[in-house]
């Protein structure tokens, strides 16, 4: 099996290659947040223009709703044909968000370890802490390999999730 790939392109952003598919996480690469946050550092042109003009599958996974993890006009103007995957919240806030930005109906990302979402030759998880409702952690796994993409989870973790 290919292992992943990782590169950084901002923020919470990361472009996870394994060969066959990409996975785009929390994309905010142009708009700014909360009415005034900007990108700091701001991602590389080449960066973007690589995932812009992509051949290959590219997923997009978004882990919460705050506006420095999902850039609407970014993903509504150049990532409209992607895939969408976010965590499956009882709130359908995000749900609504998103389904508005690309061509494809989003996935939730069931927030149950025993039932991840299959994508392809990987496998994601979702994990929301019970005092954070509407933020998740996503594990992104492959047979080697498990990336922990924690994002805005600053709380301590349950032991039996850190197990």
């Amino acid at each position: 099996m290919t292992k992943y790939e990782i590169s950084f392109i901002n923020h919470a952003s990361l472009s996870i290659d394994d060969g066959k598919d990409q996975i785009l996480t929390d994309p905010w690469f142009i708009s700014p947040a909360f009415g005034g946050w900007y990108q700091y550092p701001s991602p590389n042109y080449e960066d973007i223009e690589k995932i812009i003009n992509l051949k290959k599958n590219l997923f997009t996974v978004i882990s919460h709703g705050h506006d420095d993890h999902l850039d609407d006009f970014f993903i509504k103007n150049y990532l409209k044909n992607t895939q969408i995957l976010i965590p499956e919240f009882k709130s359908k806030g995000l749900l609504k968000r998103v389904s508005n930005l690309s061509l494809k109906t989003p996935i939730e990302i069931n927030q149950n370890f025993n039932s991840p979402t299959k994508l392809n030759g990987s496998l994601l998880y979702s994990y929301s802490n019970k005092e954070m409702k509407n933020d998740s952690i996503i594990l992104i796994s492959n047979d080697d390999e498990l990336i922990i993409h924690a994002n805005d989870n600053y709380r301590e973790q349950p032991k039996e999730i850190i197990d």
